[in-house]
C-alpha cells in the first residue's frame, strides 16, 4: 500500500509523512495504485490516485474512503469517486460520488446517498451538501438535500419536568 502526505491547504507526496494544513490540522492518505501529481502554476498540486483510498484526518475526526481520490491544490478540493464512505462522530454518509471543499468545510455527495446521525436518523436520495460545523465558519452542521430524498427522525430521550435532576 502506498502511503502518501494530503494537507489540506497544500497537497504534497512526501513518503509516508503528514504535511501541515490550515488550522495546524492534518490529513494523509494510502493508496493502492500509482499517484500522479501535477504541479499548477501557482506551485499547488493536483494529486490523482486510484484503486482503493483512505483519507484520514485526525484533528477534524474524519475519514473518507472511495476507490479513486483527485486533489485540486489551488482550489483546496477533494473529489472522491466510487463507494464512497465518509465517517465522522456527527455523520456517517455512503454515496457514488463526493466533493470535500476544504475553504469552507462543505461536503457535496452525489449518487445513492445514505446518510445516518448517531441518533439513528437517516436520510436517503440522490444527492446532499452537508456543511460541517468549523471554527470562525458555522457554529452548527447543516444537511440540505434535493430529489425528493427519504427522511427517517429518530426522536432522542425526552427531557421534562418530571426526569430533570436538580
Amino acid at each position: 500500500m502506498i502511503r502518501r502526505a494530503l494537507g489540506l491547504a497544500v497537497c504534497a507526496t512526501l513518503g509516508g509523512t503528514a504535511v501541515e494544513a490550515q488550522e495546524g490540522t492534518q490529513c494523509s492518505f494510502q493508496g493502492n495504485h500509482p499517484v500522479v501529481v501535477v504541479t499548477q502554476p501557482s506551485g499547488q498540486r493536483n494529486t490523482f490516485t486510484g484503486g482503493g483510498v483512505v483519507v484520514r484526518c485526525p484533528a477534524r475526526g474524519m475519514t473518507l474512503r472511495a476507490d479513486s481520490l483527485e486533489f485540486y491544490g489551488d482550489e483546496r478540493r477533494i473529489f472522491l469517486v466510487g463507494n464512497v464512505n465518509y465517517d465522522e462522530p456527527r455523520l456517517k454518509l455512503t454515496s457514488d460520488q463526493l466533493t470535500y471543499y476544504v475553504p469552507d468545510e462543505r461536503v457535496v455527495a452525489i449518487g445513492r446517498v445514505n446518510a445516518t446521525l448517531p441518533s439513528g436518523s437517516k436520510l436517503v436520495g440522490p444527492q446532499a451538501e452537508y456543511r460541517r460545523a468549523a471554527p470562525r465558519i458555522r457554529t452548527v452542521s447543516e444537511m440540505t438535500a434535493v430529489g425528493r430524498p427519504s427522511v427517517t427522525l429518530v426522536e432522542g430521550p425526552r427531557r421534562d419536568s418530571a426526569t430533570v435532576r436538580r
